[in-house]
């Protein structure tokens, strides 16, 4: 029995990409509503740091560092192997893990096409395969959660394949959701607007992003907590009727 405070108690999340930034205030979030936590990341240092923190925390269930690669088929089994000997079962898969290469169509190399989606769409592909598998077994339902970007639906026009990375990212939750629903396991797609993920000072970020605040209505670039917290609704069993959905947190910033 799942309470208001703690409506995840007893479950256990992956969170790919959980080391920092997104990735972890969203395993801050979900383990402060009762969840265990594995965190999947490739750098070990960086995991273990992660880890450390969210337990000084002091609430919510285990955390468990995992090193993964998730390129990598078995790299991404393995990972999974892991987290089950160690939490003995998976019920919300978080797929964060994601990177960004600044080209647009008429600079971008094939290379840097292959990197993009090697990591965020491929990568995407083998979690939630691997996770989903797990859930069907288990006969328990369960709750895939896929970050994408609301440049899935304003192109970025300088980051060509992470734009069309993240575009994939919908129709492949969408695709999850559909097949999976049988399974009473819910797959839904969140689409962040600008993050603030840098505390180091930058003259040419900061005006950037003192701009793109000024063309948000709230104001401001969002905040990990802000995005991260819809993950908690969107993990939540009693929300079995939410699926194949793709929900934009932007403050706003696509109205115009």
């Amino acid at each position: 029995m799942t309470s208001s405070t703690e409506p995840l108690a007893g479950q256990v999340a992956v969170v790919t990409g959980g080391s920092g930034g997104f990735g972890l205030a969203a395993a801050a979030t979900v383990r402060s509503a009762g969840a265990a936590v594995a965190l999947w990341g490739r750098n070990p240092d960086r995991l273990a740091s992660a880890a450390k923190e969210l337990e000084s925390a002091g609430v919510g269930g285990r955390v468990v560092a995992v090193t993964c690669d998730v390129t990598q088929p078995e790299a991404v089994a393995g990972a999974t192997a892991r987290t089950l000997d160690d939490l003995g079962r998976i019920d919300i898969g978080i797929v964060n893990a994601g990177v960004v290469l600044p080209a647009d169509i008429l600079q971008a190399t094939f290379e840097d096409w292959r990197r993009v989606h090697a990591v965020n769409l491929d990568g995407a592909f083998l979690t939630l395969q691997s996770l989903a598998r797990v859930m069907v077994d288990q006969r328990e339902g369960g709750a895939l959660c896929v970050i994408s970007s609301i440049a899935a639906r304003r192109g970025a026009p300088h980051a060509v394949a992470y734009t069309a990375s993240k575009a994939g990212l919908v129709g492949l939750t969408r695709s999850a959701a559909a097949a999976l629903a049988p399974h009473r396991i819910r797959a839904n797609a969140v689409l962040p607007g600008f993050v603030r993920t840098h505390t180091d000072p930058d003259p040419a970020r900061d005006a950037r992003d003192k701009d793109v605040a000024a063309k948000t209505p709230v104001g401001r670039l969002g905040e990990p907590s802000d995005f991260a917290a819809v993950l908690t609704y969107l993990s939540d069993k009693r929300h079995v009727f939410h699926t194949g959905d793709a929900i934009t947190v932007d403050g706003g910033y696509l109205l115009d």
